[in-house]
C-alpha cells in the first residue's frame, strides 16, 4: 500500500515525488508522458503511465487509505479539476492541488480541495521570512 500518490511529474511533481520516496514514503506516481515515468520508476515504489482524467484508471490506483494526493498537473486547469472529482468520489481526505493562478485556486477551492500550492510564490515566502529571521538574529552592528 502506498502513502501518497503524486499525479503530475513535471519538474515539481517529480520531485515531490521522488523526496518523499527518499524519506521512508511509498510513492505511487502517475503521469500521461511514459518518458516521465520511466524517468522516475526505480525511486518510487510504483510508477503508472496514464491519464488523470480516466476515472477508472484512478479508481483502480488510488484509494482512501493513501495519506495524501498531491496534483501536479501542467498548465490544464480542466485536468487538475477533473481529477480532484475523481479523488472526492473515492473519499480521499487530503488532495494538495498546484494551482496555476488565482482563477484556478478558487475552482479548487470550491471543489474542496484539502491544500492550494502556488509553488514558486510558497518558495518565496518561505526564503523571505527566513532571511528576515536571519536578520532579526544576526548580531548588530554597533555604531558610535
Amino acid at each position: 500500500m502506498e502513502d501518497f500518490a503524486v499525479i503530475g511529474l513535471g519538474r515539481y511533481g517529480f520531485n515531490i515525488a521522488r523526496q518523499l520516496a527518499e524519506k521512508g514514503n511509498k510513492v505511487l506516481a502517475i503521469d500521461i508522458n511514459p518518458e516521465k515515468v520511466e524517468k522516475i520508476k526505480g525511486m518510487v515504489a510504483k510508477a503508472v503511465v496514464g491519464d488523470a482524467k480516466n476515472k477508472s484508471l484512478i479508481s483502480e490506483l488510488v484509494n482512501k487509505y493513501f495519506l495524501g494526493v498531491i496534483i501536479s498537473i501542467g498548465s490544464n486547469m480542466v485536468d487538475s479539476i477533473v481529477a480532484v472529482d475523481h479523488l472526492k468520489a473515492l473519499n480521499i481526505s487530503r488532495i494538495i492541488v498546484k494551482a496555476n493562478n488565482e482563477i484556478h485556486a478558487e475552482l479548487l477551492k470550491f471543489k474542496g480541495v484539502t491544500e492550494i500550492i502556488f509553488p514558486e510564490r510558497d518558495i518565496a515566502e518561505s526564503l523571505t521570512q527566513r532571511l528576515t529571521d536571519l536578520k532579526l538574529t544576526a548580531p548588530q552592528k554597533i555604531t558610535t
